[in-house]
């Protein structure tokens, strides 16, 4: 075996990030609905 640090991810990880990921624009709407928008 090589000496590389590859970081292996079982496919329960990979699920659970990517479940993740699809809820970011959720997260960031949610976010961006509590930060009060400068007004130009």
């Amino acid at each position: 075996m090589g000496g590389t640090d590859d970081i292996v991810l079982s496919e329960e990880e990979l699920k659970e990030i990517e479940e993740l990921l699809l809820q970011l624009p959720d997260i960031i709407e949610e976010l961006e609905q509590h930060i009060p928008k400068p007004k130009a």
